[in-house]
Formats: C-alpha cells, structure tokens, sequence
C-alpha cells in the first residue's frame, strides 16, 4: 500500500529477549543485554522487515534495543541515531528485582505504586507522566517533525512503545498505558499524519512465536 502524502510511517520495534525479561525481573533503565533467545528474536524479526525501505532509524542508547536496531539494519546503509528520550522507565531502587521482592523490601512505595502508577514511583525513579513527557520529546519534538513523508524505524522497549501508543492515538496514558502488552522482538505500525496517529499493525512477529501471554 503506497504512503499517504504528508504521513510519517513509524516502526516500533520492542528489543529481543534479555536475562532479566526471562528471570521477570524488572529491568528499566538497566543495561541487561540480549541473551541468545534475544539475539536469534532479533534476528527472525529482521527477516521479517527486509523489504521495508527505511529512511532513518532512531534507537534508544540501551544495548538491547541498539543492538536490536543493529540486527535489522545489517547490510542496509540507513543511518542511526541514538536518542536518550527512548530509554525505558527508570524505576530507581526496583531495577534487576522481581515483584516478589519489591513487596518485601519497598512495601509502602510499592503500595503507593499499585495505587497510582501515574504519580507515584520507585524510589529514585520516575513517575508515568514524567516518563510520558520524555517519551513525547522524542516523538513530537524530535523524530516527527523532520521525517514527513518518509518510513522511521524506532527500536526501544515495552514501556517506551505503550507509552507512544498512548501519545501517538490520543488514548490517556493513565487509563490505557498498561492495556498494550508488547512482547519481545514485535513491531508495531503507526502512520502519522495531520489528523494524528493510525495503527495499522500490533505485536507483529513470526507466525510460530504467536502466543498469549497470560
């Protein structure tokens, strides 16, 4: 299907499988690089895209997510830039742990958390609208309105990507941030344009890694 004139095509990529991602460990804004599983994800995903024409590709500066970009660039000369905005939610005190013991160690802020995510945060880290605005920095400020009329690819992670979702189709990120589960090594399709954003695809990966995660 040919690009609607004055459209921005945006690919969002969430980065392949890490050690903490298979431990379910909170990894936030923590280097945790891709393990094999991750590596082979990040792979698999790249075949999949080998026929999109990207014009520009923006990472965030995590290994997992550049060297993600890194697989689906191989052999293409597509220039990338790594723009700190795109980084995860920075949970502070909570990263490389497990709910389990965040319950036992930080059980008030925890509390205060489970309450109200969009305003309260992990000890040293930042709340949902903080991480929303920086999201939306990237976005609006820097890649949008210098890339109309081309195809973006956009590595970065889970939260990074809800968080977009929610900016890019007007949905209140309090409300439905945590409605969009993103998996590992998926793509998600946003065309972006005057009357604001339109997905046209979600979680999109090889057929055989299709699952539910419950």
């Amino acid at each position: 299907m040919a690009q609607p004139p004055g459209t921005t095509i945006l690919y969002l990529v969430r980065h392949g499988q890490t050690e903490a991602n298979a431990q379910n460990l909170i990894c936030g804004d923590a280097e945790s690089p891709l393990n094999e599983k991750g590596r082979k994800q990040a792979v698999d995903l790249a075949e999949q895209m080998a026929e999109i024409d990207f014009d520009i590709a923006y990472t965030s500066p995590l290994s997992r997510a550049s060297d993600t970009c890194d697989a689906i660039l191989a052999g293409r000369d597509v220039e990338k830039i790594v723009t700190r905005d795109l980084r995860e939610q920075d949970f502070g005190e909570w990263e490389m742990l497990n709910y389990k013991t965040i319950m036992q160690e930080h059980p008030e802020a925890f509390k205060l958390f489970s309450e109200d995510p969009y305003r309260a945060k992990a000890p040293g880290g930042e709340t949902l609208a903080e991480f929303r605005d920086r999201v939306r920095r990237a976005f609006y400020d820097e890649i949008i309105p210098k890339h109309t009329d081309e195809r973006v690819l956009i590595t970065s992670h889970g939260g990074t990507m809800r968080a977009a979702l929610c900016l890019l189709m007007d949905l209140p990120i309090e409300k439905y941030y945590y409605r969009f589960d993103i998996h590992n090594a998926s793509l998600c399709v946003v065309q972006f344009g005057k009357m604001g954003g339109r997905l046209l695809g979600l979680n999109l990966r090889k057929e055989e890694h299709w699952h539910f995660e419950y």
